[in-house]
């Protein structure tokens, strides 16, 4: 998207792809088990950033999120490249 104006991809059939190694906030909203409502997992989950990143802009299209939380950023970065790709074609 870059260079892009979001706002002109809005119901699109854009797809979005995002790989992630961590996420801060997943971790520091579920580390106190007794707070936990269910609100924390699904609102900071790794798992869910590529549909709010499709949800927030009304993108119609696939949504896929990777998350490797042992693996590289290289290793990361390579394996949703290659998934992208496949599933593009």
């Amino acid at each position: 998207m870059s260079g892009m104006n979001p706002n002109t991809l809005r119901g699109t059939t854009t797809a979005v792809y995002i790989a992630c190694i961590a996420s801060e906030a997943y971790d520091a909203w579920t580390s106190d088990y007794g707070r936990i409502t269910g609100y924390e997992m699904v609102g900071s989950s790794p798992a869910m950033f590529a549909n709010k990143v499709s949800y927030f802009f009304d993108f119609k299209g696939l949504y896929c999120e990777m998350n490797m939380t042992t693996a590289t950023t290289t290793t990361t970065t390579t394996i949703t490249t290659t998934t992208t790709l496949l599933l593009i074609l």
